[in-house]
């Protein structure tokens, strides 16, 4: 408790007044009045609040509330021995700021350049993506069904297709349709015969494989170059 809120707090005991009393005659609240007498100026809302509920709440007990006003500006001035800011204070401060701006400005530049690398790495692996792509489709363009239905005739002889593309025999009569396909390279096959899928993988190297259909073979090659098939049709006995 400093000396104005002493003063207060002793002066109103011998009064035998209580913190209502004193609320309902001055029209300053109980938890102001509080305040005052325990040194708890932060709680009162300002400066001017303070000084004047300090002279009201006196001049009601009979103190003189302009002395009062005058002992607590004194408590709440800096004390003498405090010794005053010299000039050379204020540069360090500038000093302090300037460092903190050159650090700042420091990470800055280094989040920028993490930022410009990322970039440029993005921008790169799209570059390549796109170079790839070409060859991509280049290579999915190769892929080709063939397609054949046994409509050929009783004379007709085995012909061989380039990989890729759509052979067909001529036939009159429905009779079995051979296809022989030898693997000169790795090449991802799928066989579709008659609407059944008989076939679907890699074969290896150098592998022959056939396959045979009443009406209709279907052939997907992922690198058609790497294939040569033979499309034959196959007589009854």
């Amino acid at each position: 408790m400093d000396m104005v809120g002493n003063l207060l707090y002793t002066e109103r005991r011998k009064k035998g007044l209580e913190i209502v009393d004193i609320e309902q005659s001055t029209g300053i609240r109980g938890v102001y009045l509080t305040a005052l007498e325990q040194g708890k100026y932060e709680v009162l809302p300002g400066e001017v609040y303070i000084k004047g509920f300090i002279r009201n709440y006196g001049n009601f007990l009979g103190l003189d509330g302009a002395h009062l006003v005058h002992l607590y500006i004194e408590s709440v001035a800096p004390s003498a021995g405090t010794p005053p800011v010299t000039p050379a204070t204020v540069p360090a401060a500038k000093k302090n700021v300037s460092d903190i701006r050159f650090q700042f400005s420091k990470k800055t530049i280094s989040t920028l350049a993490v930022l410009l690398i990322l970039g440029i790495s993005s921008w790169g692996l799209y570059a390549w993506q796109q170079s790839q792509s070409p060859k991509t489709s280049e290579k999915s363009r190769e892929s080709a069904a063939i397609k054949t239905k046994s409509t050929a005739t009783t004379n007709s002889s085995p012909e061989k297709s380039p990989a890729g593309a759509v052979s067909s025999v001529p036939s009159t009569s429905s009779r079995p349709v051979v296809l022989v396909a030898r693997y000169n390279d790795r090449c991802w096959t799928s066989v579709i015969a008659d609407g059944k899928t008989l076939y679907e993988g890699i074969p290896k190297l150098n592998e022959t494989l056939t396959w045979e259909a009443d009406r209709q073979i279907v052939v997907n090659f992922g690198n058609a170059a790497a294939v040569e098939n033979t499309l034959k049709f196959s007589r009854d006995s």
